[in-house]
């Protein structure tokens, strides 16, 4: 059994809606562990977020089969645009935030802008 250690950074009203800014969590594996893995163990501890992050499902049961950002949230890992099926490491930051005025659409419909993963890119370099 490994134990990764990952910590979460949250911006704008995701940070208000989770009531701060910082989150570390520890995840027990067997085998690798991924961002989605991660994210779980993030809302099973901050549970308001799950409305805010997830998109809005028709059912219970299509909530419990898939975890899936919503499109109007950007997720970065170590600075660089994240999914929900990549693998992590011990000591990984992740960061949620909303989109802001100006970016680009990429391939996975969300918004991310040059000023946030540069500010975020920034503090990951002045943590290492």
């Amino acid at each position: 059994m490994t134990m990764i250690s990952i910590t979460w950074r949250l911006f704008a009203d995701v940070a208000e809606v989770a009531g701060t800014r910082e989150e570390s969590i520890e995840i027990s594996t067997d085998a690798s562990a991924t961002v989605g893995d991660a994210l779980n163990e993030l809302l099973r501890d901050r549970p308001a977020l799950a409305d805010r992050v997830l998109i809005d499902t028709e059912t219970e049961a299509e909530a419990k089969a898939e975890t899936e950002l919503a499109t109007d949230i950007n997720l970065l890992q170590n600075g660089s645009a994240a999914t929900c099926d990549d693998q992590l490491t011990d000591g990984d930051e992740l960061a949620l935030f909303p989109p802001v005025t100006g970016g680009w659409e990429c391939k996975y419909k969300c918004k991310y802008t040059y000023t946030y993963i540069r500010i975020i890119r920034s503090f990951h370099r002045q943590q290492q």
